[in-house]
């Protein structure tokens, strides 16, 4: 099921007919605040409503992806952990048991929309495709074998990092 978020507040579902199917009003009852609280009310309570979803795609009725502006699906995550991988080029640290970094909520854009860089003087602003995994449910210690049960999805994340600003 591929969720999105439209139009600045709208939660929905893209069908298979690439139209946008507003899922909204299914999720009043967990009594949102805001738009941030979609997406994690639509996850701690996928299983209840997984068939009223798939009912309400089914049904049709949606709204061409055309007419609608898509944004991110993750309007205000409470954290972003990035894995360092390649992020050691330039520096003589080796390699750390947990080897992670932050980055901050802040700078959730959608799909179209501009990246806005700080007046800071880097060196070059470095983008980069990555896969962001959508933890759904808290984990602590899992073994390998039950880490995808934590896991609600997946989506794409632009990396953007400021490089030659020292430590």
């Amino acid at each position: 099921m591929r969720i999105a978020m439209a139009d600045g507040s709208r939660i929905g579902v893209i069908a298979v007919d690439s139209s946008f199917v507003d899922v909204g009003d299914l999720l009043q009852q967990f009594d949102p605040l805001g738009p941030e609280d979609l997406l994690p009310d639509l996850i701690t309570h996928f299983q209840e409503l997984r068939d009223t979803l798939s009912q309400r795609v089914a049904a049709g009725g949606g709204v061409p992806l055309e007419r609608v502006r898509l944004r991110s699906p993750v309007v205000r995550p409470s954290k972003i952990i990035c894995l360092i991988g390649n992020y050691r080029e330039g520096t003589d640290r080796p390699p750390q048991i947990l080897d992670i970094f932050f980055k901050s909520p802040e700078g959730i854009v959608g799909p179209g929309d501009t990246v806005i860089l700080p007046p800071h003087p880097a060196t070059i602003f470095h983008h980069e495709a990555e896969l962001a995994v959508i933890v759904g449910r808290e984990a602590k210690d899992l073994a390998a074998d039950e880490a995808m049960d934590a896991v609600f999805g997946y989506t794409v994340f632009n990396d953007v990092s400021a490089r030659g600003l020292g430590r």
